[in-house]
């Protein structure tokens, strides 16, 4: 392996988390490469609320798709050179059958999002499908570490909780930060892709992408705080793609609970209709579980919020290795094309899916 992200007291307490099922998180914030890790003797499922107020003790925490009011919280009770003395928890762990475990097919991608794409002809809006890509790969921490130096402008995390299993990604998109003593709170209006670097203006479809996830946004912070600000486009690179990017501010928020639990799962990630998460649960022949839902971070004076994106779920074989759940979505409106919305989400995961494959090639050569 050709990095070294990770110190030495890292890679052994995940490496610990790991075999003896121990909840716990590592993370990077955007722009650095100094590393945090929680682990505690179990989670428990909370009020988003309770993992807001500015009381509340410093802890990491990961929702599930359409579940945003409440969240697993991984308080921080032990530290990387404490939790190697910790046993095996005793939390009962879901097993997963991995033999019934398969990527999405073309064919059946292209049967749900082409009747969506006829249905929003009809109706206008947006709503957004996803696939999963199932792929053989090596240790989870390989993997996180070697991704994570691919994208150090993200959020980068693994975490593990027996509710969940074990999660890795490096999500680009901002659901909400705030600042306790100026009570002001951040989001970003992350949505339309494209090749990097393309030189023409952006196109109607991704713009009205865009703007679905911008309008729902402003409204959220109209309803919860005053001052509402957004800036001026720009693009966000991830890889070989960039997305058209704004940010919202507010100030005078006082219940940032409230936001994060409105605000999620965001038209990016879900859609335009009240119903959208509904008729995703329909549609899409996979659980999306963690994917699209939110995780971050609560310290004395800040919350750091992001959407769970770019991410894999990580299931153990019998000795052999893990399977990969790798998650891709796209937004979908009346002037979508099932191939071009196949294309972006194998542009979505490809980065992801190397740095598994090359995990897989080093152990099993």
């Amino acid at each position: 392996m050709n990095s070294n992200l990770f110190s030495e007291a890292q890679t052994k307490a995940v490496s610990h988390c790991l075999r003896q099922k121990i909840p716990f998180a590592l993370w990077f914030e955007p722009g650095t490469n100094v590393g945090h890790f929680f682990a505690a003797k179990s989670t428990d499922l909370t009020d988003v609320r309770l993992f807001c107020a500015k009381e509340s003790r410093d802890s990491f925490a990961v929702s599930l798709f359409a579940h945003s009011n409440e969240c697993l919280i991984i308080k921080s009770e032990y530290d990387e050179t404490s939790v190697i003395s910790l046993a095996s928890s005793q939390n009962k762990e879901r097993k997963e059958d991995i033999s019934t475990l398969l990527s999405v097919p073309y064919d059946t991608y292209s049967e749900y999002v082409g009747e969506t794409i006829s249905c929003l002809k009809k109706n206008g809006g947006k709503l957004v499908l996803g696939r999963v890509i199932t792929k053989g790969g090596g240790d989870p921490v390989k993997v996180a570490e070697l991704y994570f130096c691919e994208f150090p402008q993200t959020f980068r995390y693994i975490y593990y909780t027996p509710q969940t299993g074990v999660w890795l990604g490096a999500t680009p998109e901002i659901l909400m930060e705030y600042d306790f003593g100026k009570l002001c709170a951040q989001s970003m209006s992350l949505a339309g892709t494209r090749t990097a670097g393309c030189a023409d203006g952006w196109d109607k479809k991704n713009s009205d992408e865009h703007d679905f996830v911008t309008r729902h946004i402003q409204k959220v912070f109209e309803k919860y705080g005053k001052n509402v600000y957004i800036s001026p486009r720009s693009s966000l690179k991830f890889g070989e793609i960039e997305h058209l990017c704004e940010i919202i501010s507010a100030t005078d928020v006082t219940n940032p609970g409230a936001v994060i639990a409105a605000l999620s799962p965001t038209p990016a990630v879900c859609g335009t209709m009240p119903d959208s998460a509904e008729i995703i649960a329909e549609l899409e022949p996979f659980d999306r579980e963690c994917y699209g839902g939110w995780l971050g971070i609560k310290r004395e004076n800040s919350l750091r919020t992001f959407v769970n994106l770019r991410c894999a779920k990580a299931i153990e074989k019998d000795g052999k290795g893990y399977e990969y759940l790798v998650f891709a979505g796209g937004g979908i409106t009346a002037d979508s094309v099932v191939g071009q919305e196949w294309e972006e989400t194998r542009k979505k995961s490809e980065p992801l899916l190397k740095c598994i494959d090359k995990t897989h090639y080093e152990e099993y050569r």
